[in-house]
């Protein structure tokens, strides 16, 4: 889900998600920099935040102003880093 416009309704659809539909994965994919006050991070499974800057590259880039996390069962949060591209 994306959602800057209004993560307080991200927020409450993926604990919707998250109550009636345990089984199914729940992502948020944020421009901003930091993670929003309305989020509460257990609701999700996977969280990035960090606008997307052609200069910097994805998230398989080495330079990239974006950071991908993992949301551990306790809450805290894991950062990932994607593989780059082969070729």
């Amino acid at each position: 889900m994306g959602g800057d416009q209004a993560p307080y309704q991200v927020n409450s659809l993926a604990a919707f998600v998250r109550k009636n539909f345990p089984h199914l994965k729940t992502a948020w994919y944020s421009g901003f920099d930091t993670i929003h006050r309305d989020i509460t991070v257990s609701n999700f499974d996977f969280i990035k935040i960090g606008p997307y800057v052609e200069e910097k590259g994805g998230l398989r880039s080495a330079s990239t102003n974006q950071i991908f996390y993992i949301v551990e069962k306790d809450g805290s949060l894991t950062r990932y880093h994607f593989p780059p591209r082969n070729g």
